[in-house]
This record gives structure tokens, sequence and C-alpha cells, in this order.
């Protein structure tokens, strides 16, 4: 899965207001100069930043929106 596919999924979901929302991930986590906290899903691909993640979740404005992750967050000093 790519972060492309996975903020894809959350745009084109049917919400309603009564609605509630979750994310679980487990797997390789990253925080990255200048993007924070970022969810790498497949090693050389863009990664999902947990800033995006909860943007397009929360657009939808479910009543809920939970992001439970299960990761580490080293350090990394890349540029992309």
């Amino acid at each position: 899965i790519t972060a492309d596919q996975v903020l894809s999924h959350y745009k084109n979901l049917k919400v309603e207001a009564d609605d509630g929302l979750l994310f679980y991930y487990s797997g390789h986590g990253s925080i990255r100069p200048g993007k924070g906290h970022t969810l790498e899903l497949q090693k050389g691909k863009s990664p999902l930043t947990r800033s995006d993640l909860i943007t397009a979740m929360t657009a939808k404005r479910p009543l809920l929106a939970v992001v439970l992750t299960d990761c580490c967050s080293d350090r990394l000093m890349l540029t992309d």
C-alpha cells in the first residue's frame, strides 16, 4: 500500500456526521526533518505523514477520528 492509496481511501470514503474513523498501523516509522512523524509504508516510496493522514480523516468531519500507530519513530536524516 502507498501513502496515496491511503489518502485516496479517506478522500473517497462516505462519512456521516455520527460516524467514527479508525486508522491502525503497525510497521516502520520515522521522524523526518520538516515532515514530522511519518509512516514508512514501503521502502523507497514516499512516506505517509501523520499530519496528512489526520487532515484527510478530519476533512470528512466524522464524530471521532482515531489514529493508532505501533511503530518506531527514529529520526532519519533523509531529504525526501
